[in-house]
């Protein structure tokens, strides 16, 4: 059993240093919104272990996550943004791996969603690279592109069996991470925009929270 306290306690603190990074970044504020980036997180992964002391999935996903978003401080440079998109990919692999494991026949569940995710980067990969128009970056964004849309659809799968209370908020979730990142990238590799952080970070601090907790709540 964890600590009802401890979880609203904590979430509260993810809620309050998300407004205020929020603010920093609707405001452009650099130095202030880069200090405040990586002090989310943190809080929620301290309100999913007061719900669950042994989530090590759940747990790997957000500090994975917040090593991402540590990363991506500088984002413009190739390196941070390379081990920034793998952190990322590691986030959702170990989403994908907890919601998978908690699927009726998660074994025939976890071969066909592999199955999927090495398949779609075949797809995905024209859509990427005439975006980036780097080839090389282009086929390590398409794989991570893929476990997004592999992560929806484990998603949908936990809602259909109602496997979660919540199922519609984990769909929402993983929705919200896909608009996130798509924003990032068309901003990134496209064209920039004012206050683009803003609307990433409001979009991406939504996703783990709607991920992070509904699957902690089972």
């Amino acid at each position: 059993m964890g600590s009802a306290a401890g979880f609203y306690c904590l979430l509260g603190l993810y809620i309050l240093f998300s407004l205020i990074h929020l603010l920093f970044c609707f405001l452009e504020k650099e130095g202030c919104r880069r200090l405040t980036k990586g002090l989310c997180l943190p809080f929620l992964l301290g309100a999913v272990l007061c719900l669950d002391l042994n989530a090590y999935l759940l747990s790997l996903a957000l500090l994975f996550g917040w090593l991402g978003d540590l990363c991506l401080l500088k984002k413009h440079k190739v390196y941070p943004f390379v081990l920034g998109v793998l952190c990322f990919l590691l986030n959702h692999a170990f989403y994908l791996a907890y919601m998978v494991l908690l699927l009726p026949s998660s074994s025939q569940w976890g071969v066909g969603l592999l199955a999927i995710w090495l398949l779609l980067p075949l797809v995905v990969f024209p859509l990427l690279h005439a975006v980036a128009r780097e080839r090389y970056l282009s086929f390590g964004l398409s794989f991570y592109a893929s476990a997004l849309l592999v992560e929806l659809i484990a998603a949908g799968a936990m809602a259909y069996y109602g496997l979660t209370a919540f199922g519609y908020l984990l769909i929402l979730g993983v929705i919200s991470f896909i608009l996130s990142d798509s924003f990032l990238g068309f901003t990134l590799f496209r064209k920039d925009c004012k206050r683009r952080d803003f609307y990433i970070m409001l979009l991406y601090l939504l996703a783990q929270a709607l991920i992070a907790i509904p699957l902690a709540l089972i």
